[in-house]
């Protein structure tokens, strides 16, 4: 007859569902689109993904039971540092934590006006700064080669202040940088102020140049404080 066969069989639970996110971090004021990877996980379309305060989940997505993705807007004022976001799914009666790390925002400072004409005196821009903490001791001192003068800055908050600029009159065309300091040395910030022509630029024809950069060769002899002066032909006739 049948043999009959005993032992002992033993239930071992599955381990316990995790989750990790990927990128583990993100800036603040930035929008971050991160994945979430589960290990004995039974992610479903009801599956939620919960974030602290200063965060916000868009766009929640599942891919699998063990996969999901999001956008995560990291808000300005968001606390910097390790928090964790919650995912949950009811039907399985499942939570599960995954770390996720706020690191500041970089500093941003937008300029208005954004450019100065050569010859300015006395302009007037006004300074808005993003992750900055502007005070009183703060500063805003021209890059070289950018040769304009700064003065009257006024702070009226941690991110506004406004000062006066003068440009002198054969300064470069193009951009000046500023540097914008701050008591925290992370937070010193830079922005480009443009620098613009006071006239509109003339063409000068190869011979013409020729002839400014070495009049001896035409016969042309300049003695001490003399100022060689050329007319350029155009319509109408410009004199440089």
């Amino acid at each position: 007859g049948p043999e009959e066969v005993t032992g002992t069989f033993t239930v071992v639970p599955l381990p316990e569902a995790s989750a990790v996110i990927t990128p583990a971090t993100g800036r603040q004021g930035e929008q971050v689109a991160v994945t979430i990877t589960g290990s004995f996980t039974h992610f479903e379309a009801s599956t939620t993904l919960l974030a602290p305060s200063g965060i916000m989940v868009e766009d929640l997505v599942r891919l699998s039971d063990t996969a999901l993705t999001a956008t995560l807007v990291i808000m300005d004022a968001a606390d910097v540092g390790s928090t964790q976001l919650e995912v949950s799914t009811a039907s399985w009666d499942e939570t599960v934590l995954v770390g996720f790390e706020v690191t500041p925002g970089l500093p941003v400072v937008t300029l208005l006006p954004q450019s100065a004409a050569q010859a300015t005196t006395g302009q007037l821009v006004q300074a808005t700064g993003r992750f900055v903490s502007w005070t009183g001791a703060t500063e805003v001192v021209p890059e070289a080669p950018c040769a304009v003068t700064v003065d009257d800055t006024v702070v009226a908050g941690a991110g506004q202040l406004s000062f006066l600029v003068d440009v002198p009159d054969f300064h470069a065309v193009g951009p000046c940088t500023l540097r914008f300091t701050d008591a925290d040395p992370a937070k010193e910030a830079w922005a480009v102020l443009e620098i613009t022509p006071t006239y509109d630029p003339v063409t000068i024809p190869d011979e013409i140049v020729d002839f400014l950069d070495a009049p001896h060769r035409y016969g042309v002899t300049l003695q001490a404080g003399e100022v060689l002066r050329a007319r350029v032909v155009r319509d109408p006739w410009t004199t440089i």
